[in-house]
């Protein structure tokens, strides 16, 4: 980044990004297992694997619902 500062909306992207990684990182307690969840596709979302969906707000926030269940107990 050539930038000194990042603007808002760049800087709230990479906060929500490192919010849901953290997630991640904290449910599988095991940065190994928490790639592999991120790499393949999880039926809770449709298929899709979670890597696929960082890139958007909405994709992040179905990540981290989808997180929020598992450590519930909840793998429906």
């Amino acid at each position: 980044c050539r930038s000194e500062f990042l603007d808002s909306r760049t800087s709230e992207t990479i906060l929500d990004l490192a919010r849901v990684l953290s997630r991640c990182l904290s449910v599988w307690e095991s940065q190994e297992l928490a790639y592999e969840w991120l790499m393949h596709p999880v039926t809770a979302l449709n298929g899709h694997s979670p890597i696929s969906l960082l890139d958007t707000f909405e994709g992040r926030h179905w990540i981290a619902e989808v997180l929020r269940k598992i450590e519930g107990g909840d793998f429906s």
